[in-house]
């Protein structure tokens, strides 16, 4: 119920999965672009948060089958970092064990 929104996109940029409004969308695309660009992908996680105080947590997600997934997490102010964190570790794992599965 914490999870407002979430994306899954593939680090070559195809997305696979988006419930986030178009602009929170637009905005972890550029940040996918951003850490491209830079070489900042050996940084796996990264959170910020917006003017109303809602959360941004994303992950990149490695496989040693396919070149990686970037996962965003969309959160509401009133949800704890820590909470918030946790539950990115948590959703994330369970896409690596489902990626294991059918890759």
């Amino acid at each position: 119920d914490e999870v407002l929104g979430a994306a899954l996109l593939s680090t070559e940029g195809d997305l696979i999965y988006t419930s986030l409004p178009s602009e929170i969308l637009l905005g972890s695309i550029r940040e996918l672009e951003i850490r491209f660009s830079v070489g900042a992908l050996h940084l796996p996680e990264l959170f910020y948060s917006l003017e109303k105080g809602q959360k941004i947590f994303s992950k990149i997600i490695e496989h040693k089958r396919v070149k990686g997934y970037y996962l965003v997490l969309y959160f509401d102010s009133t949800i704890p970092l820590g909470l918030a964190h946790m539950t990115l570790m948590k959703v994330s794992k369970q896409l690596e064990q489902i990626i294991s599965i059918f890759l």
